[in-house]
């Protein structure tokens, strides 16, 4: 697996599990960046530079990287690995999009409020 593939992979499990990591405005930002893109290497290099503007996304993208990087290589170690290997990527810049303008989980349970009646 290439680094560029753990990197995008770790983003995508980075919005999944930590979705409040990034603002509305923020997901906005970064739709607009990723859409012209067109290969994985790209994506990954565009993901890393924009995380590095906040170095608590940063520091969660870094951390997942790290940990997946170290499962990769015991699995490149042959009988003696552990068999760990990443998701295959379909699509990832879509996959990424998709995420970032899901509604917010807020939005979804919010009922719709009916006004009430002045008249009484």
């Amino acid at each position: 697996m290439s680094i560029y593939e753990i990197t995008v992979n770790a983003f995508i499990h980075l919005l999944n599990e930590q979705p409040t990591l990034l603002s509305s405005s923020q997901q906005e930002e970064l739709a607009e960046l990723l859409i012209p893109l067109s290969s994985l290497e790209q994506l990954s290099d565009t993901l890393v530079t924009w995380c590095e503007e906040d170095p608590q996304l940063d520091e969660a993208l870094q951390g997942i990287e790290s940990a997946w990087k170290e499962k990769a290589a015991l699995q490149d170690k042959g009988a003696g690995g552990t068999g760990y290997s990443l998701p295959k990527l379909s699509d990832p810049k879509n996959q990424i999009l998709n995420i970032l303008r899901r509604p917010e989980p807020a939005q979804l349970s919010t009922p719709a409020t009916v006004p009430e009646s002045s008249s009484k």
